[in-house]
């Protein structure tokens, strides 16, 4: 009786906690200039137009790394960042040095070249 007792006294102090630990998991303040959109598998995905410089492709890998400039459609500041590339038909597209215009598409927890202009 003191065992079952005591297991509803934890679970009852742990109720506050996690509610709390779940409404600050919708705040993203903390995560200023990376806000990544909600994903469902309903949601249409969005693509996003950047500009940049091809600095590295892993064909093996299937990624480029662009140095890109600010995304504003995201609130991306300029920085350089391996993409998953959707096609392997855009490596024909792709060379170190070369400035690109390009789309980025959702995936997962990222972003993935999914048009080179």
């Amino acid at each position: 009786m003191i065992k079952n007792t005591l297991q509803s006294l934890v679970a009852i102090s742990l109720i506050p906690a996690a509610t709390l630990a779940m409404a600050q998991g919708d705040d993203m303040k903390g995560m200023k200039g990376m806000d990544m959109p909600a994903q469902t598998s309903t949601a249409p995905k969005a693509t996003h137009t950047a500009h940049g410089v091809v600095k590295a492709i892993d064909l093996k890998g299937g990624k480029v790394t662009i140095a890109h400039a600010p995304v504003n459609t995201l609130n991306w500041p300029a920085m350089t960042m391996a993409f998953l590339v959707h096609d392997k038909a855009l490596f024909s597209k792709l060379s170190v040095g070369k400035e690109i215009q390009f789309e980025i598409t959702p995936v997962g927890q990222g972003y993935m070249v999914s048009a080179v202009k």
